[in-house]
C-alpha cells in the first residue's frame, strides 16, 4: 500500500516508515538508536521492524547480555543506565584501554546478535565462563552465566 499509493484505499496510507536499529560504526564508542530511515553510510543497519515497541523489546533483552550505551551525546558524567548495569561501562566514564576493549567487544556481541550469530557468541561466552571458573574467578563466571 507504501509502494503504489492506491487512489480509493486512503485508511491504510500513512507516512511512517519503518524502523531499523542503527549502530554507528565510525565513532570511538557505537551507539545504538532507533531510527525510521537509513541515512548513514559509516552505520550498520538491523531491520525493518513493524513497531516501536517490537525494536525496543529487542534492544531490551539484548542490553540485558551486552550493555551498551544509548545516549546521543557523551557527557562528563556517567548515565543512568550505567548504575542499572545496562550501560556498563558508560562510554563517559571510560579512561582505560581494558574499560573500552570491553566496551567495544559488548558492540560486537551486539552485532553478530542481530545478524543471527548467536550460537558463535554463546559458544564464546561460555569459553570465558570456564576460563573464569578455571582461575578461581568464580563472581566474573557466576555473571556471564547470568
Amino acid at each position: 500500500i507504501q509502494k503504489h499509493l492506491p487512489k480509493y484505499n486512503v485508511r491504510w496510507r500513512d507516512d511512517k516508515s519503518y524502523l531499523y536499529i542503527k549502530i554507528t560504526k565510525s565513532e570511538e564508542f557505537p551507539k545504538v538508536s532507533i531510527v525510521r530511515r537509513e541515512k548513514k553510510k559509516g552505520s550498520i543497519y538491523f531491520g525493518p521492524f513493524p513497531s516501536q515497541y517490537a525494536a525496543e523489546q529487542i534492544l531490551k533483552m539484548v542490553r540485558r547480555v551486552f550493555p551498551f550505551c544509548m545516549q546521543k551525546r557523551v557527557t562528563t558524567s556517567a548515565c543512568f543506565y550505567a548504575k542499572l548495569g545496562l550501560c556498563n561501562p558508560c562510554p563517559s566514564t571510560i579512561h582505560t584501554d581494558e574499560e573500552k576493549a570491553l566496551y567495544q567487544k559488548n558492540i560486537k556481541n551486539l552485532i553478530k546478535t542481530l545478524q543471527g550469530k548467536s550460537t558463535n557468541v554463546i559458544e564464546s561466552q561460555y569459553k570465558m565462563m570456564r576460563e573464569h571458573a578455571d582461575h578461581g574467578e568464580y563472581e566474573q563466571a557466576k555473571i556471564i552465566r547470568d
